[in-house]
């Protein structure tokens, strides 16, 4: 027997005689077999670059070292450092309570310089949250989260062992109420917890996009700055993220670093490509599906 004969959108199909429907010739392999896999593809793709890259992060409260990130101490041995459960949070608690010379003891990651361009002509987010532990400390790069660059926000690039650092310095209150600042842009403070227990469920963020002029500042993704030109440094030869306690005499600068991360950002033409591929697939595999739900 001759299963019957259907049309749809001029195609030509066939249907068997238990009742399942066969394609004929006149229905594409590429809607079958090839559409589901290119769409596959461009969504994982677009989520990737939406996301952008990752590319030092630290949580939780394993030791640093352990997860590749170098200490870097100075000639003093009062900075430790140990895995702490910081208000219900793991955290690595960097302490230093004395006036020792040069207590510091940073973790630094270096980057390659095809990171260090990527993150400039993409955009970067350099990202912390902390908890302040001792009271009346004050701000200071004594505690601090750092991006070290040879790039200038104007595009400009360092020669030599001078270096461009951006970053997050951190103090408290005589009532150990956390406060942030920038380093390189004067000791006052542009931001103050409204409560002790305030850090870890804080997010700080510097970014920068091309063509900005200058890094922003955002607290739990509030813009609280939008100037900052970071601080010119020398005798750096490297590249690097580093965070912890930084050199120079000041006590009560014990502090619980939760979450780091510094990460490049898509720029909005990619986002734009993303949505527009987006619009094209999604009716594509709309019609793809529905066609056969309603074979």
């Amino acid at each position: 027997m001759t299963p019957p004969k259907i049309v749809r959108n001029g195609l030509v199909e066939s249907k068997a005689t238990n009742g399942i429907r066969a394609a004929g010739k006149g229905l594409p392999i590429f809607r079958k077999i090839f559409l589901p896999v290119i769409a596959s593809l461009f969504l994982f793709s677009a989520v990737d670059a939406l996301q952008g890259g990752v590319l030092f992060e630290y949580s939780g409260n394993a030791d640093p070292t352990l997860k590749g990130w170098t200490l870097v101490k100075g000639t003093s041995t009062r900075v430790t450092g140990a895995g702490v459960i910081s208000s219900g949070v793991p955290a690595w608690r960097i302490s230093d309570s004395t006036l020792a010379e040069d207590p510091s003891g940073t973790h630094n990651l270096t980057y390659r310089a095809t990171q260090e361009t990527d993150a400039f002509m993409e955009g970067w987010s350099l990202k912390a949250s902390v908890r302040f532990v001792d009271t009346s400390a004050s701000i200071s790069p004594q505690s601090t989260v750092n991006y070290i660059t040879r790039y200038a926000v104007d595009g400009s690039l360092l020669s030599g062992n001078n270096r461009y650092a951006y970053g997050l310095i951190f103090g408290a209150t005589n009532d150990g109420y956390l406060r942030v600042g920038l380093w390189g842009a004067g000791t006052g403070t542009l931001w103050t917890a409204t409560s002790a227990a305030d850090g870890h469920n804080i997010e700080f963020e510097l970014r920068y996009m091309p063509g900005w002029a200058g890094v922003h500042f955002y607290v739990n993704g509030e813009l609280i700055a939008d100037d900052y030109t970071g601080l010119l440094t020398t005798g750096s030869p490297d590249n690097y993220i580093s965070w912890g306690k930084g050199g120079g005499a000041a006590a009560n600068q014990t502090v619980d670093y939760s979450h780091i991360s510094f990460s490049t950002i898509p720029e909005s033409g990619t986002t734009a490509l993303i949505a527009l591929g987006l619009l094209v697939l999604i009716p594509l595999i709309y019609r793809r599906r529905h066609g056969a739900a309603r074979g």
